[in-house]
């Protein structure tokens, strides 16, 4: 079944003879293929209508991986028993396969390490710079009697100092083309 989240596994709908293991691979390829599409979209410059193809050498690896899988799959529906090792073995080739292009993908060409150590260095005060600005922006406020209006006052001296920083990070972060 598809949903808005994604695919999830119906489990009246699964044939007896194979295992959950087997089903949760094959919701994966399919997650992984489904962010494959999606990255994918066509994009038509508007000057020329013509469509521009942003594949990349990976792309097109992944889409021979996909005539193998597929002459794979063909040997297997012509055999006249199921073989579930044989089965499995092949869900296992293509899961291989794509999760090695899904890191490419999210690690390799999306940057994410980057893009992490972004994160960790806002939120978990990995330079200080969220810290210092709040201590600056709050300390007029420390020094004052609590008040029934002290939380909201932090609170918001708190999302000052994260706008002023994410700000600045922002700022010094590289743009992307």
């Amino acid at each position: 079944e598809e949903s808005a989240a994604g695919f999830r596994m119906a489990p009246h709908l699964i044939p007896s003879y194979i295992p959950v293991r087997v089903v949760e691979k094959i919701l994966f390829v399919g997650e992984a293929v489904r962010i494959f599409q999606r990255r994918n979209v066509t994009v038509v410059d508007s000057s020329t209508a013509v469509p521009l193809l942003t594949k990349t050498a990976a792309d097109s690896h992944l889409n021979a991986g996909q005539v193998k899988f597929n002459a794979v799959f063909s040997q297997l529906e012509r055999q006249p028993l199921f073989q579930l090792r044989e089965f499995e073995g092949a869900v296992d080739d293509i899961r291989d396969h794509v999760a090695k292009h899904l890191w490419k993908l999210l690690v390799e060409e999306s940057n994410l390490v980057r893009h992490l150590n972004t994160i960790k260095d806002f939120f978990l005060l990995g330079r200080g710079e969220l810290f210092q600005v709040f201590v600056d922006l709050s300390s007029p406020f420390m020094w004052l009697p609590p008040s029934p209006t002290t939380q909201h006052d932090v609170n918001a001296m708190f999302k000052l100092a994260m706008m002023k920083v994410s700000v600045c990070v922002l700022l010094m972060l590289p743009h992307s083309p």
